[in-house]
């Protein structure tokens, strides 16, 4: 146990978090809306000047932006600003909180302003239209839509190890046979390795993108219970597994660990790990720290027979009119200019780097026209799933990840965990709706 002395003196030496500032709306306005982001760091300011445009096209309506820590697991302030009355006119919520927030009745319904605006399936990629909805009404307009994932691979080490830089693996078969070549292992100490499977943002996303390459899936709607334990996903589980055994996880977490401060990008730019599922978001910290080395992107390889290629999926934050908010029809008009305007997407997409919920934006020409950004949009264009949409999903994904990793680590087999998922989240799921 800490002593008191030592953990003050510890939190003494703790510096002290970098408040985000808040950005005021402009003066004068008729209307001023609150809009709640979740965003730090450099991404803030590029978030004001979305606002900033924002204003220039609304001259009655101001954007106070404020900080609200909100993820999967950080939701308190906003419950409470609910349950007081006093919640902003727009906040951010992950994808799939969508349908948690609003089974617990903190989203207003949509449907009436999606009417109005003549917004529907045809205006949006289908996996971000299905995160939208929940027990027949729509919930949220989204901000980002993710394509996961894109499958880079390391050019300068495919040539080094005689693999064809211009080919990369198009099949799970062949993804093994690279790796093979690649991998390099000195007195049982682990110098390079072509991929690592669990790598592909934690052991959760890892098994939703695995698992569907391999055509499986998670969730039965009709019956409302998680179904994770099945032939495919125990197969992708499987594959998991067995690099963790051949290379021993232990001695990959430690030949991780010296990637840097970049993670997984660096070990990527560092050529230490050759293949690697990521995010266009990525892109930025290729281009400034990983000048010099060559690489591609392309479909992540398909499955096994009967398993169809392409298997990509939308992940992505949404936007939501919070219940008893005082201005909510300027709220969505926040929520439609970014979610489905042509100019309000563009401007918003390009200030951030990523791509639109819409699949009718004019901007995604121009992104499909920008080399760097292409494969995505090949990648979105494709886009079959998304995670289960239910009001315990944050529960499931945790699940997911506590139990692959049980099984990474020896401690049950795929399908000992893949039940161990399905029952917990399906319980979950079952008080959930039971109202207990």
């Amino acid at each position: 146990k800490t002593s008191t002395s030592a953990a003050a003196a510890a939190a003494a030496a703790t510096p002290t978090p970098t408040p985000v500032p808040v950005r005021q709306a402009a003066a004068g306005r008729k209307y001023t809306i609150q809009v709640w982001h979740p965003w730090g760091g450099t991404t803030v300011t590029k978030v004001f000047h979305i606002a900033d445009e924002f204003e220039k096209t609304h001259p009655d309506i101001g954007v106070k932006m404020v900080y609200s820590a909100n993820n999967l697991s950080t939701s308190q302030k906003f419950f409470a600003a609910v349950a007081g009355g006093v919640p902003p006119e727009v906040i951010y919520v992950d994808g799939p909180e969508v349908a948690g927030w609003a089974y617990h009745g903190v989203l207003r319904k949509l449907d009436p302003y999606y009417a109005t605006s003549k917004l529907g399936v045809n205006n949006f990629w289908t996996p971000v239209w299905n995160e939208i909805h929940y027990n027949g009404n729509i919930w949220a307009m989204a901000w980002s839509a993710d394509p996961n994932f894109g499958f880079f691979w390391n050019k300068d080490v495919f040539k080094e190890v005689g693999l064809d830089p211009e080919k990369p693996p198009t099949t799970m078969q062949e993804l093994d046979d690279y790796n093979a070549k690649i991998t390099k292992i000195t007195n049982g100490k682990v110098e390079r390795i072509g991929i690592i499977p669990w790598g592909v943002y934690g052991n959760a996303n890892s098994m939703v993108t695995w698992g569907w390459v391999y055509g499986g899936h998670f969730y039965d709607d009709q019956k409302k219970q998680f179904i994770a334990n099945n032939e495919q996903n125990i197969a992708a589980l499987d594959w998991m597994v067995s690099y963790a055994k051949k290379f021993n996880i232990t001695n990959i977490s430690g030949f991780s660990s010296g990637f840097g401060q970049l993670g997984l990008d660096g070990g990527f730019i560092q050529g230490k790990v050759a293949m690697q599922p990521f995010g266009p978001w990525e892109l930025p910290n290729f281009k400034k720290y990983g000048k010099g080395f060559n690489y591609g992107v392309t479909y992540i390889p398909a499955g096994p027979s009967p398993a169809k290629p392409h298997q990509s999926w939308v992940g992505g934050w949404c936007m939501g009119l919070p219940t008893g908010s005082k201005d909510p029809d300027q709220g969505w008009e926040w929520l439609s200019w970014i979610g489905a305007d042509p100019t309000g997407t563009e401007v918003a997409m390009s200030a951030v780097n990523d791509f639109s919920g819409s699949k009718t934006t004019p901007y995604l020409k121009k992104q499909a026209a920008n080399p760097e950004l292409a494969p995505f949009v090949k990648i979105l264009e494709a886009t079959l799933h998304q995670r289960p949409v239910t009001p315990v999903t944050d529960y499931f994904m945790g699940s997911l990840d506590r139990h692959v990793g049980a099984a990474l680590y020896g401690k049950a087999t795929a399908s000992e965990a893949l039940a161990a998922v399905d029952k917990e989240s399906t319980a979950q799921l079952q008080q959930a709706l039971s109202g207990k």
